[in-house]
């Protein structure tokens, strides 16, 4: 088995180096507090970019045994929002990014990221596994995300502005192990803005490259 493995991580190192940046297998991070559009975000890159989105919301309502659709409000850290069910969520995410990755896949995932724990354990094992990593954080004034949340309809996620207010307050800032690798990205524009300065961003990183 570690043997395979092995292989697998050095298969994954060849295929960055040889690929063109559209086509190298990678993984994006897409963070934030609820609201700031970062799952909006992350589609679009997915169907502009080639990526597998991985999002921490429906894989958590799936493990619950819930519908995309169905409801679970809960208040922060209660219901399905609990410290041992949000390390559960984070832990298969995980595993559904390294069984994408070692199929040559490009893989987002989408969550909120706010501990930084999280950040460098999805930022180590894209080291381990031998691809590029990146991960972009994404915010937007307080007004926006309020008027967001208000009209978010038939969407996975539970978060209200209440919960919001209580993750801006545990929001854990970046350490120096994290912050070479993060872009901020201000989403209070468009969602065509945003992602173009996501594709930017990936341009930078060497993992996406405009057609001409």
């Amino acid at each position: 088995m570690a043997a395979r493995e092995r292989a697998k991580r050095y298969w994954l190192l060849a295929l960055g180096k040889l690929e063109e940046p559209n086509r190298k297998p990678c993984l994006v991070l897409v963070g934030g507090l609820p609201g700031t559009g970062k799952s909006t975000l992350a589609e679009g890159l997915s169907q502009n970019a080639g990526f597998e989105v991985v999002r921490s919301d429906l894989v958590r309502k799936e493990m619950a045994g819930l519908s995309a659709e169905s409801r679970a409000p809960a208040r922060f850290g209660e219901g399905i929002y609990t410290s041992d069910s949000d390390s559960k969520t984070y832990a298969e995410c995980l595993r559904r990014t390294e069984e994408h990755l070692f199929q040559g896949k490009r893989v987002i995932v989408d969550a909120t990221f706010r501990e930084e724990e999280k950040r460098r354990l999805f930022l180590q094992a894209a080291h381990s596994w031998g691809v590029s990593a990146l991960c972009l954080h994404c915010q937007a004034d307080a007004n926006i995300v309020h008027r967001r949340l208000e009209s978010r309809r038939n969407d996975a996620s539970d978060a209200d502005w209440a919960i919001h207010q209580k993750a801006a307050e545990r929001w854990e800032p970046l350490s120096e192990q994290t912050r070479p690798f993060t872009r901020e990205m201000d989403l209070n524009g468009s969602a065509n803005s945003a992602l173009a300065a996501a594709l930017d961003a990936l341009a930078d990183a060497g993992i996406y490259e405009q057609a001409i």
